[in-house]
């Protein structure tokens, strides 16, 4: 690194301040080593890093495009503008710079897997997918490489091929609960709930409070018909969080399927209370009072349902049904319809 002996002091004092977490206090380090040889590219690769570490991500790509301008070549300037470029919804942006760090290096990496993230969270799967088997050609041993090569064959409705990736991580990382949960979800989609079941124990014996693994494990005994252990399991995912609609939902729908109509109802009113634009579980309240023969309490649940979400064409269609019981035809017709255009199946 080229600089003044002074420089050169200020840029280490900033690095010890970085890592002991002083991030004001390395930012004005770095300051100083730049205010004394403006010309250090790593120390202002380093206020980027710093800077990124306070929050500010404007003020730290303006301080990566400086480091880049005076050195190119520096691949770490370029990839931890990625990072930012990539936190700030900029994909495009992100993935040029990997690209062009990439040509400098092509072997590391962590370029290869920050390329592979940036195009996952830009909804590209299937670049995402290429990207990590770059990662594993370079350092097959990652679990977490291999688990989100899963997540993004998952994403591209490849479960087979997901549950061999996850499989991969979960033998180099034994312990990997998340990958687990993936395992388990994967496995799912391929209707094979007694594999997925197992796979989403093994998450919570690791983690017993990993609220999706139970709840994804009542799922899969609810597909199986075995409702007891699915309403336990999702009692426990409520025990770990008694505020999730969502599983109240659950849990209320197993209920249901089990025959404990009055405790389901009570399910469903507990998941509009605390999410009362939860459509499926306004859906379920409805169908639990147009079961009953309460037209008008099914009427207003329905109603709920598809004023949260317009596009529930079941919701449309059951309003229809409620619509014919109270003798009002043309909201029947006008309900009707919506069901239709919704969802030609309704015809």
């Amino acid at each position: 690194m080229a600089g003044s002996n002074e420089a050169k002091e200020w840029f280490a004092k900033g690095l010890t301040y970085f890592e002991a977490n002083k991030y004001e206090d390395a930012l004005q380090a770095y300051n100083k080593a730049i205010e004394i040889y403006p010309a250090i590219a790593e120390a202002w690769t380093n206020k980027g890093n710093t800077l990124a570490a306070l929050g500010r991500n404007d003020e730290a790509l303006t301080a990566y495009d400086e480091a880049i301008r005076l050195n190119p070549d520096l691949v770490e300037a370029r990839m931890n503008k990625g990072i930012v470029l990539s936190e700030n919804g900029k994909y495009a942006e992100a993935i040029s710079e990997y690209d062009a760090a990439i040509k400098i290096k092509p072997d590391d990496a962590d370029l290869w897997y920050n390329k592979g993230v940036a195009y996952h969270k830009a909804n590209n799967s299937e670049e995402a997918v290429k990207a990590y088997e770059e990662v594993i050609k370079i350092n097959p041993k990652s679990a977490q490489v291999w688990n989100n090569k899963g997540v993004a064959l998952h994403d591209l409705n490849k479960p087979a091929e997901a549950v061999k990736a996850f499989e991969e991580a979960v033998k180099l990382s034994p312990r990997y609960a998340k990958a687990w949960n993936n395992k388990g979800d994967a496995f799912a989609d391929l209707g094979k709930y007694p594999e997925a079941v197992k796979a989403f124990e093994e998450a919570v014996k690791i983690e017993p409070q990993f609220l999706e693994a139970w709840h994804n494990k009542g799922d899969a005994f609810t597909e199986m018909a075995h409702f007891e252990e699915a309403i336990s399991a999702y009692n426990q995912a409520l025990k770990i969080n008694p505020r999730d609609a969502i599983t109240w939902n659950s849990l209320g729908e197993a209920l249901q399927k089990s025959g404990e109509q009055l405790e389901a109802f009570r399910a469903f009113v507990k998941a509009t209370d605390i999410d009362p634009k939860f459509a499926g579980a306004w859906f379920n309240k409805g169908t639990v009072f147009f079961k009953t023969g309460k037209n008008e309490d099914a009427l207003a649940a329905y109603q709920q349902a598809v004023k949260n979400d317009p596009a529930f064409a079941k919701a449309w269609y059951n309003l229809s049904l409620v619509y014919h019981n109270l003798k009002k035809h043309d909201e029947e017709t006008k309900a009707r319809a919506e069901a239709k255009k919704l969802d030609p199946g309704y015809k």
